[in-house]
């Protein structure tokens, strides 16, 4: 199974997961729910849905 195979799946379980993406999600928002549950999320950057895994290295 191939890496990019495995970020869809992950990507797809937490799109699941997470409650409706709005513009008033904020980075640190994503960072937060990041931390909690420990999962790939997803973003809204510049009113554009951005599905991906963000690690915590990347906010620091």
């Amino acid at each position: 199974m191939s890496v990019e195979y495995k970020r869809t799946i992950l990507v797809k379980h937490v799109m699941r997961k997470v409650p409706p993406v709005s513009e008033s999600h904020t980075l640190r928002d994503v960072a937060l729910y990041m931390i909690k549950e420990a999962a790939p999320v997803i973003a809204v950057v510049e009113n554009e849905i951005v599905k991906g895994v963000i690690y915590i290295q990347d906010l620091i």
